[in-house]
């Protein structure tokens, strides 16, 4: 990774193969995107302390029109994350696949949140 590169790529390459696995169930197809430039254009990386916040829109046509948010929490205590507006479901956590309202990513986990 070159010493000058963004957030968003550094956050991208430490995301790694997950970003491009297949997704779980209830998850958008916003984390099969497939080339540099939908990920360029339709993500959107922000780091709050250790905690990296990804913005990821499946729609190439409205690329900030969020509809999956990814949570890496590295820390050792919970992290309350702050959607974009509309009502979201949590369907990842530490735990596996789940279905639930609360906002909250589980220390040392990665949370997907997919909106209604």
């Amino acid at each position: 990774m070159p010493p000058n590169a963004s957030a968003r790529q550094r956050a991208v390459r430490a995301a790694g193969p997950t970003c491009w696995a297949a997704p779980a169930v209830g998850v958008s197809t916003a984390l099969r995107l497939t080339t540099w430039d939908a990920v360029n254009n339709q993500l959107s990386s922000q780091n709050s302390g250790s905690v990296i916040t990804t913005r990821i829109s499946s729609d190439p046509a409205a690329p900030t029109a969020y509809d999956t948010v990814v949570v890496f929490n590295p820390t050792d205590s919970d992290y309350t994350t702050a959607l974009p507006a509309g009502s979201w479901t949590k369907v990842l956590d530490g735990n596996g696949a789940t279905s639930s309202s609360d906002t909250t990513s589980s220390p040392r986990a990665v949370t997907v949140f997919k909106k209604n």
